[in-house]
């Protein structure tokens, strides 16, 4: 896994967009998503940092929150891993979609076919109880 630190900065930014990416290393943060241009009313800013780069932060006063299991890796095993866990959840009436919950990256035309063929299974077996 990776982990990840997220700060909230309550000044607004000048610009139209949601998120913005800084491939610097030098830099303590290598995203910004900037909510008051998609959630109504907000205010402020967050930024997104790897754990390994926080100490490159000069302030401690902002609100911070750590995710130490923020992102699976992907290793040779993830597929393994998943798939094992995918099944159990299964079996117990859970059922993992999308990004989050197959840990795939998938686009979101993938992830709403994939709830479209899930629906449609969940309707053929409540019709098959029926019979």
């Amino acid at each position: 896994h990776s982990s990840v630190e997220i700060r909230y900065y309550s000044k607004q930014l000048d610009t139209a967009a949601h998120w913005i990416y800084y491939p610097d290393e030098k830099l303590p943060y290598h995203r910004i998503l900037v909510r008051h241009n998609f959630c109504e009313n907000s205010r402020g800013y967050w930024t997104e940092t790897r754990k390994e780069r926080v100490v490159l932060f000069s302030d401690e006063d902002n609100f911070r929150y750590l995710n130490e299991y923020a992102y699976p890796l992907n290793t040779l095993d993830k597929p393994v891993a998943i798939g094992q866990l995918l099944k159990w959840s299964r079996e117990h009436s859970v059922y993992g979609l999308g990004r989050w919950g197959e840990h795939e990256h998938y686009n979101s035309d993938v992830v709403v076919e994939r709830a479209m063929q899930l629906a449609d299974q969940f309707c053929e077996s409540d019709a098959g109880k029926n019979e």
